[in-house]
Parts: C-alpha cells; sequence; structure tokens
C-alpha cells in the first residue's frame, strides 16, 4: 500500500485512532453528534489494500458499523472505487453500489460514503456536506502528497475545505 502521511487532528469531536511509530495521526475519527467521519492519510485505506495486514479487516468492519451506526452488512454503502466495491460484497456487505457522476442522486439513498475525496468539485463537496449534515457517515482516503499533482495545497483542497 505504501506509506501513509499523517493527517491533522482538532477540535472537540476528533480523535486520533492510528498513529505511526513516531506518533503521527495516520487514521483519525469525528462524530459531532449528527454525522461520523473516518480519515486516513493514505487513499489506500479507502481501497481496503492492507485488509490482510494484522487485524486491519477487523478495524475496516468496525469502522463500517460505526460509520453506519450500528447497521452491518446492512448498510448502504456508496463509494467511488470499484476496487472497494468489490472488497466489500466479499465481506458480505449487501447494499455497495458505485457513486454516479451526480453525487447528489448517488449519496440520497446512502448510509455510508467510502472515498478517496482527492479533488472533488464543487458539486461533490456540496452533495457531501448534504450528505453529512443528513447525519450519515464517510470513510475517506487521501494522500497529502499527492496536492501538487492535483494542482491544489492544503488549504485549497476541498476535500480538507469539507472536514474542517
Amino acid at each position: 500500500m505504501g506509506a501513509e502521511g499523517s493527517i491533522a487532528v482538532f477540535g472537540d469531536h476528533a480523535t486520533s485512532v492510528l498513529e505511526s511509530t513516531d506518533r503521527r495521526a495516520v487514521v483519525a475519527a469525528a462524530d459531532n453528534g449528527v454525522s461520523r467521519i473516518i480519515a486516513a492519510g493514505k487513499t489506500g485505506f479507502a481501497d481496503f489494500a492492507n485488509a490482510t495486514q494484522f487485524d486491519t479487516t477487523a478495524f475496516y468492519r468496525n469502522s463500517l458499523e460505526w460509520l453506519s451506526k450500528g447497521l452491518g452488512t446492512s448498510a448502504r454503502i456508496v463509494t467511488d472505487r470499484s476496487i472497494t466495491q468489490t472488497w466489500l460484497v466479499g465481506q458480505g456487505f449487501t447494499k455497495v453500489t458505485l457513486l454516479p457522476s451526480d453525487w447528489q442522486i448517488g449519496l440520497s439513498t446512502a448510509d455510508v460514503l467510502v472515498t478517496w475525496f482527492n479533488n472533488p468539485t464543487v458539486a461533490q463537496q456540496t452533495a457531501t456536506k448534504s450528505f453529512l449534515d443528513a447525519g450519515h457517515g464517510m470513510f475517506v482516503g487521501y494522500n497529502g502528497w499527492a496536492f501538487s499533482s492535483f494542482g491544489i495545497t492544503p488549504k485549497t483542497s476541498g476535500g480538507n475545505a469539507l472536514l474542517r
């Protein structure tokens, strides 16, 4: 999967879940009383790319259980990654769909969004904000080192703007 990046964890509702050996946050979770988010400093986390290492499959399954507020494998999950859809179906999740180009429509019937969210459009940011405001969950992974390839910075990244 490669080396994961660190992420900033701040605010009263956020906590570090997984740290590197030098104590940098790699995965964080937040619950503001309405929506829940798990953010990881590597896109591979949103692909479940390291699910065979250690107890990572249990981490992913527990994360999805928490994000869906207890719906388990019956949670309605949408993703923009076919590799993620394949892994979820293989784990027994029965309601997994790929996001259409119109995220507003795709998120309208979902409980959890799993996405890279590297460089979301304004429309995707708006749809995701509405989705989270409605009390749903999101598992997001993205690479800070890739900002330059998208022509963005941590400050101008739409994903960062939404998660602040």
